[in-house]
C-alpha cells in the first residue's frame, strides 16, 4: 500500500475511533517514509492518537519534532496541517499564548494550502475565536469552511460547517434557526457515514430541544449521542453528552442520575487532560446542586469552573459561569454578593457584543 493510501486509512479509522488500528497503520507508513514531509505527516498521525489517548505531551513532543524537520520544506499542506494540531492541542490544554503563537505563524501557509487543508485551519481558528468571545469573527471562518465545502461538495465538511454556524445561533438564542443547521449537518453527516459528526450533531439538537423546553426529546437525542460515543470509546465526546445529559436528567426529576452523570463527564474530561470539558462538567455538576436546592456546591462547583475557564480565557463560558453563580446567590437570599457576578457577566457580554448574556443579567439584577 502506498504511503498517501496509509495515511488516508489511518485518518478515517482514527475518525472511528479504532486507534489501533491506526498505529498499525502509521507504523507501515512510518517505514516507507522517504522524505521529511512523509516523516512529519506521520508524526502528526501518531500526536493525533495520542491526543486521543489523553497523552497530550507526547504528542506535543511530536508535533514540535515534526515542525522541526519541516524547516527547509516549501510544502504548504503539511506545514499548515502541523500549526493545526498544534493550535488544537493548546487550545485542549488552555495554553493561550501557544495558540495565538501559533494562529499568527500558521495564517500565511493556510492561505496558500488546498482546500480542505485550509477548511481544517480556519475550523480551528474559528472554535478558538468562538470559544474567547469573538463570535463574528468566528462565524467569518466558519462562513468561509461553509464556501470551501459547498465548493468541494464534500459531506463530511459540510456537516462540519453546518453543525458549527448552529453553534453560533445557538448561543445568540435563535434556537429555530441553530436546529435547521443541526438537521442539515447530521443529513450530511449520515451520507458521509461519520459517527462522530452525528454523535455531535444529535448532542447539539438535543441542547436546542432542551432550551426549547422539549425534555424528552433532549433525553431522546443525548442518549443516542452518547450510545454512539460509548460505542467507539471517545471520551473527550462521551464526556460532552454525559454533562449535557445530566443537566436534562435533573430537569426531569432524575437527581441521583444527573449527578452520576456529571460527575462521569469530569472524570473522564480528567482522563484526556481537557480543561475545556473539565470546566463544562463541574458547571454542569453545578446545575445540578442548584435544582437539588444544594446552593453551597453548586457555588463550589462553578467558582472551580470559573477558575478554569479564567486560566484559559474562555470568555463565552466565564460569562454563563459568573451569570450561572449569580442567579444562585440570587436563589439563596445573597443579593448583594450575586450583584458583583451578575456585573461582570454583563460586562463581559457587552465586551463580545453578546446582548442576550447582559439581558439575563439585567433580568437578574431586577430581582435583588
Amino acid at each position: 500500500m502506498e504511503f498517501e493510501s496509509l495515511i488516508e486509512k489511518a485518518n478515517a479509522v482514527m475518525r472511528k475511533g479504532e486507534i489501533e488500528e491506526a498505529i498499525k497503520l502509521l507504523k507501515k507508513a512510518e517505514e516507507i517514509a522517504d522524505t521529511d514531509e512523509k516523516k512529519a505527516t506521520v508524526m502528526r498521525g501518531f500526536a493525533r492518537t495520542y491526543i486521543a489517548m489523553g497523552d497530550v505531551y507526547k504528542s506535543e513532543r511530536l508535533l514540535h519534532d515534526a515542525i522541526e524537520i519541516l524547516k527547509n520544506s516549501k510544502d504548504r499542506d503539511v506545514i499548515t496541517q502541523i500549526y493545526t494540531s498544534l493550535i488544537d492541542l493548546y487550545h485542549r490544554i488552555g495554553n493561550m499564548e501557544a495558540v495565538n503563537r501559533y494562529m499568527k505563524k500558521g495564517i500565511p501557509f493556510a492561505e496558500e494550502a488546498s482546500n480542505k487543508i485550509k477548511f481544517s485551519f480556519y475550523n480551528v481558528c474559528a472554535i478558538v475565536n468562538f470559544d474567547h468571545g469573538k463570535i463574528g469573527i468566528a462565524q467569518n471562518y466558519w462562513e468561509k469552511c461553509l464556501s470551501i465545502a459547498k465548493e468541494m461538495n464534500d459531506n463530511s465538511l459540510l456537516a462540519i460547517s453546518l453543525n458549527n454556524i448552529g453553534e453560533i445561533y445557538r448561543i445568540r438564542g435563535e434556537y429555530e434557526k441553530a436546529l435547521g443547521y443541526y438537521q442539515k449537518a447530521y443529513e450530511h453527516s449520515q451520507k458521509s457515514e461519520d459517527y462522530i459528526g452525528m454523535s455531535v450533531n444529535l448532542l447539539n439538537m438535543g441542547d436546542v430541544a432542551y432550551n426549547s423546553g422539549d425534555l424528552k426529546e433532549a433525553e431522546n437525542y443525548l442518549r443516542k449521542s452518547a450510545e454512539l460515543y460509548e460505542k467507539h470509546k471517545n471520551k473527550e465526546r462521551l464526556s460532552a453528552s454525559y454533562l449535557h445529559l445530566s443537566k436534562v436528567l435533573v430537569d426531569m426529576g432524575k437527581e441521583d442520575e444527573a449527578l452520576k452523570y456529571g460527575k462521569d463527564a469530569y472524570h473522564l474530561a480528567e482522563e484526556i487532560n481537557s480543561k475545556v470539558k473539565m470546566g463544562e462538567s463541574l458547571m454542569a455538576i453545578g446545575y445540578v446542586y442548584k435544582k437539588m436546592e444544594g446552593y453551597g456546591e453548586s457555588l463550589r462547583n462553578y467558582s472551580k469552573a470559573l477558575d478554569i475557564f479564567t486560566e484559559i480565557g474562555n470568555k463565552v463560558s466565564m460569562s454563563e459561569c459568573e451569570l450561572a453563580m449569580g442567579e444562585v446567590l440570587v436563589l439563596a437570599g445573597k443579593c448583594e454578593s450575586s450583584k458583583y457576578h451578575l456585573e461582570r457577566a454583563k460586562a463581559l457580554g457587552e465586551e463580545m457584543k453578546e446582548y442576550r448574556i447582559v439581558e439575563k443579567a439585567n433580568m437578574l439584577l431586577s430581582k435583588c
